[in-house]
């Protein structure tokens, strides 16, 4: 049961990591409100405001989806390497790869529709292939 625990620990702390130092590291763009632009002035002025802030959130979302993704994969493809070596380290770092993934799929739905459907397409890949390599191909090996 403590097994079971850690691994879970080690995902939810791996996805934690990862999800911050995007933020830490990625400038979030500021809203109008921000600067002041939303108390006063003129509303075409605020509206144009908001669409370029929405064009320049979309563009983040987009990049945080893209480096959740790679991180996600680089942490799930170590931890498979690693899986003979450290198998309870390796699960707990093949799960926080997994949510790592989700993680960029869920930024990848701000980003438009047809990014929206690459994005979710590559998570079902790398979850499908994950989970060949985790659970499919030691069982082919043992027969």
């Amino acid at each position: 049961m403590l097994k079971v625990l850690f691994v879970i620990c080690i995902g939810i702390l791996t996805v934690f990591v990862v999800g911050t130092g995007i933020d830490a590291f990625t400038a979030r763009p500021a809203t109008p409100c921000d600067h002041g632009a939303c108390y006063g002035g003129n509303s075409k002025n605020i509206e144009r405001l908001w669409k370029d802030y929405n064009t320049r959130y979309e563009a983040w979302a987009r990049t945080t989806s893209l480096i959740a993704l790679i991180a996600g994969l680089i942490i799930a493809i170590v931890a498979l390497a690693a899986s003979d070596r450290f198998p309870i380290v390796a699960d707990g770092a093949l799960l926080g790869g997994t949510l790592t993934v989700v993680y960029g799929v869920c930024w990848g739905f701000i980003g438009g529709e047809k990014f929206r459907f690459v994005v979710g397409l590559a998570g079902l890949i790398v979850a499908g292939t994950l989970g060949y390599f985790k659970f499919v191909r030691p069982k082919m090996a043992e027969q």
